[in-house]
């Protein structure tokens, strides 16, 4: 009797460990096939120089977002931190939200994608993108020869980067001091921009500039391209800031 009570125990034991193994590598090949969704075009820019376009089943970059559509496609969902407003339903998944106030936000951002798909995202990517800026900032630094800069997004109405933005910090990296002292993207009157006395109107708006922003400083415009990845902040912005500091240089 305990002979087959031996080989009873035995057969259960081994049946645990067969369904064990087989729940094992289930969950291995989901975790190596991760389901990831780009909610806004930085984040797509993320996951592209990263390495991970293939696991994105479902990149929604325009408005307005299908939540439905979203939430059953991925398991990872990617979206740039205070752009997007997340559903509570959506909150069920597993969110990245991605910084984009300064320029070391990148860098940081890249570490968390490293953080969350260490087995796709190499080592590589996240110190050799830190290596390019770290060239990129030796090369910019000083072109704006220190001088105050009124950074101008759009012109009807007006709106400014003030400090503690993405255009901020790359004005700041170039040598430029921001003229508007106030925090955020703020809608400022032509006599405000008047009163801030810059020596410079960098304009990074849409189409050419009026022709009475001459009457604020000296207006340096930029072409369509890098206004474009400007406003775009992400991985690939280091080629951007390069050639804003040409066209800046060209200009003063």
């Amino acid at each position: 009797m305990r002979i087959f009570k031996f080989i009873a125990g035995f057969r259960s034991l081994l049946l645990l460990t067969l369904l064990m193994l087989i729940l094992h590598v289930g969950a291995k090949s989901a975790s190596k096939n991760p389901r990831i969704v780009a909610v806004t075009p930085a984040a797509l820019d993320y996951l592209n120089y990263c390495g991970l376009k293939k696991f994105v089943s479902y990149a929604q970059l325009k408005l307005p977002y299908d939540w439905e559509k979203i939430y059953a496609s991925g398991d990872y969902i990617v979206y740039v931190d205070g752009a997007v407003k997340i559903p509570e339903r959506i909150k069920k998944r597993i969110l990245i939200p991605l910084k984009q106030d300064k320029i070391a936000d990148v860098y940081s951002n890249l570490k968390l994608l490293k953080l969350y798909f260490s087995e796709y995202v190499a080592d590589s990517i996240v110190k050799g993108w830190l290596k390019n800026y770290l060239m990129v900032r030796r090369q910019v630094m000083g072109i704006g020869k220190n001088k105050k800069a009124l950074i101008v997004i759009w012109q009807d109405p007006i709106y400014v980067a003030g400090v503690s933005t993405f255009l901020d910090d790359v004005c700041e990296l170039c040598g430029f001091e921001n003229a508007f002292s106030n925090s955020g993207w703020r809608r400022i009157s032509f006599e405000e921009a008047l009163r801030l006395k810059p020596d410079v109107v960098l304009y990074l708006g849409e189409g050419a500039p009026d022709k009475r922003w001459s009457y604020v400083g000296k207006v340096l415009t930029f072409s369509e391209e890098i206004v474009k990845g400007l406003t775009r902040p992400g991985p690939y912005i280091l080629r951007w800031i390069k050639e804003f500091a040409t066209e800046v240089k060209g200009q003063l």
